[in-house]
């Protein structure tokens, strides 16, 4: 009788990455997370979305249910620590030899080390008992409960070459305690333009600047709504980059929630520090954002024409709209999602009309933080590039440059 060969693959490939049989041989064994079934606390499908600090001990069966459901593969095997349950894939090791093209069902469970051999120094063991249903669902009365578990049937003599295992969440925080003491870093990297110039800054500029990176943070504005806050004790400084075009990073220890914030202070005195923020996915690394300097010259010109001798306190979205060149655009009407928006005259020494002056340059005050925006040109009707998202943070200066097409 011909046999085949498994390898357990990676958690949760990307849709798009899912290897070839080519790449796989015989068959493949791809994990997912489970959402649906009942009993099961999965609370999202991206294995990034889950820490495995503690690291893991994999148990992975194959049974023959057509020869008396024999076990021919077993395996019980120690996964290292990683940031995310994206590391729960098949060590090296775990490839499985003279497996027989019948139908089979295969069985993999996840279990943190001390749940299985609490007493030190005890033989690493997997349980041997009748785990699942025959649904594949983890008995809720079995024990030790694993972390993760699924079950599933795969026909090894068909035609298809990956069996996909449904892991359902019996204890999905089991893997991931703080006194596990992995530290999870994250490299986030800052590049910062001039408004003024719609370019990278300059070493010179970059000389003069301390960037940083913060967790925004809703707080009630005690009117019934909330505000958006960046604490100067919140925000991690990063190091400057040489380079022929500067940029600022660090690793910084996480994990992060979905939004990141560049905080960008000029050290020319009693400068307003600007922010710029993008969402990412849980567990993305490295993480890129752009800011953009808006230098206090700049910003007292804004004040004058908005006939204020200081900063809202409320925060403040300072914008500028360049054509495909990057040289500022008029005649532009720019509407954000929820707000309104002002625009400079082409001295920038006043408020004037509803479409861009030649100095490009528009304010928003009442532009709720996240907000999205778009951009008209009212003669040729082009548009912006891209999505954009800006709005209030308190206390802070919120910098858009908007991108024009091509006309």
């Amino acid at each position: 009788m011909r046999m085949t060969r498994a390898w357990l693959v990676a958690l949760a490939l990307p849709a798009g990455c899912s290897p070839t049989p080519e790449d796989l041989g015989p068959f493949a064994i791809h994990l997912a997370l489970d959402t649906t079934s009942e009993g099961s606390l999965c609370r999202s499908a991206r294995c990034q979305d889950y820490g495995m600090s503690c690291g893991a001990v994999l148990s992975t069966r194959i049974r023959d249910t057509e020869n008396g459901d024999v076990l021919v593969a077993n395996s019980c095997e120690e996964v290292p620590p990683s940031a995310t349950l994206c590391g729960l894939s098949g060590p090296p090791s775990q490839t499985f030899f003279n497996i027989p093209p019948h139908r089979l069902r295969i069985e993999v469970a996840a279990w943190r080390r001390d749940v299985l051999t609490p007493n030190p120094g005890q033989a690493l063991s997997c349980p041997d008992g009748d785990l699942f249903t025959l649904q594949g669902t983890v008995r809720p009365d079995f024990a030790p409960q694993p972390a993760f578990a699924g079950a599933a049937y795969f026909d090894a003599g068909s035609e298809d070459k990956v069996a996909e295992i449904r892991l359902s969440c019996s204890d999905p925080d089991q893997l991931d305690l703080g006194e596990c003491g992995l530290t999870r870093t994250t490299l986030v990297r800052v590049g910062v333009e001039d408004i003024e110039t719609a370019l990278d800054i300059t070493s010179r500029q970059a000389q003069n600047l301390t960037v940083g990176v913060a967790e925004p943070r809703p707080m009630p504005d005690g009117q019934g709504g909330t505000r958006v806050v960046i604490d100067g004790g919140d925000t991690i400084a990063l190091s400057l980059v040489d380079g022929p075009v500067p940029s600022f990073a660090n690793e910084v220890e996480g994990p992060f929630g979905e939004t990141m914030c560049a905080v960008i202070v000029d050290l020319t005195p009693q400068s307003t520090a600007a922010v710029g923020c993008g969402t990412f996915p849980p567990g993305e690394s490295p993480i890129d954002l752009r800011g953009v300097l808006v230098a206090k010259s700049t910003l007292d010109q804004i004040l004058a024409a908005m006939d204020r001798t200081s900063f809202p306190p409320d925060g403040l979205v300072v914008g500028r709209v360049v054509d495909h060149t990057g040289a500022p655009l008029s005649q532009v009407a720019v509407t954000p999602s929820s707000g309104t928006v002002e625009y400079l005259s082409p001295d920038r020494s006043a408020l004037i009309g509803a479409e861009t002056s030649s100095s490009g340059l528009f304010i928003a005050r009442d532009v709720p933080f996240g907000s999205t925006w778009t951009a008209i040109h009212s003669v040729d009707g082009r548009r912006e590039e891209g999505e954009l998202r800006a709005g209030l943070v308190s206390g802070k200066v919120t910098p858009l440059i908007i991108r024009m097409q091509a006309p």
